[in-house]
């Protein structure tokens, strides 16, 4: 499922959610999107750009460069990750949850 979050000026938010396995199984839809984000890259840059950036892929070189620095693990502060077990609990996930498997997941898609 896809979520697109939209801020107007007057502050109010809009959630989209597509479930994209109706139109693609999932293996299907992240090589297609694989394609299309390596045929943007491949574009010639705009003058005084060395590459083609994607948006996100600076945050996501980011988070690469910092789990290979970190032994594969991110290091949150005590407070955001109570905060993120409290929501978890919230929806009847429980405690111990991995700190890094969204991130590697994300990533490992790429």
């Amino acid at each position: 499922m896809h979520c697109v979050s939209l801020t107007t000026s007057l502050t109010k938010r809009m959630v989209i959610a597509i479930d994209t396995t109706r139109f693609r199984s999932n293996p299907d839809l992240m090589t297609a999107s694989k394609e299309v984000l390596d045929e943007m890259r491949r574009c010639p840059p705009a003058p005084g750009f060395s590459k083609v950036e994607i948006p996100g892929q600076r945050e996501n070189e980011r988070v690469e460069r910092l789990l290979a620095k970190d032994g594969g693990h991110m290091k949150l502060p005590q407070g955001i990750w109570s905060d993120i077990v409290d929501a978890a609990k919230s929806v009847g996930v429980e405690s111990p949850m991995p700190r890094v498997e969204f991130v590697e997941t994300c990533l490992s898609k790429m």
